[in-house]
């Protein structure tokens, strides 16, 4: 994955819009809706991940997506629904670490007085 970050860094401004696309899809454990990437795309910036996506246009940003499907691969549209998701290998890169839920985490132990 770091080969792809490298390439992605390498190729100017349409590469850092794409890994910053990848890493975006990295906050969702499932299929993202366009809306969902609209908001945190043109909202407020999010320091060191979406600089790059804040002043596309909605053309511009269609074909950062159609190139991250269509010509690499890495991410998944469903156009019926416009859902998107990234593919395996990508998935493991992005996507945060799962954290374990209140109640399956080790109780304190007893201590014996």
């Amino acid at each position: 994955m770091e080969a792809y970050e490298r390439w992605f860094e390498q190729n100017g401004e349409p590469g850092q819009r794409q890994l910053a696309a990848l890493r975006l899809l990295g906050f969702f454990d499932r299929p993202a809706s366009r809306e969902c990437l609209d908001v945190l795309r043109k909202g407020v910036p999010i320091p060191g991940l979406t600089e790059p996506l804040q002043d596309l246009s909605d053309a511009e940003w269609n074909s950062t997506l159609t190139t991250l499907a269509e010509d690499h691969r890495l991410i998944a549209i469903t156009r019926r629904h416009g859902r998107i998701r990234p593919q395996p290998p990508t998935t493991a890169r992005y996507t945060l670490p799962t954290r374990t839920p209140q109640s399956h985490r080790p109780g304190p132990r007893a201590t014996a007085d």
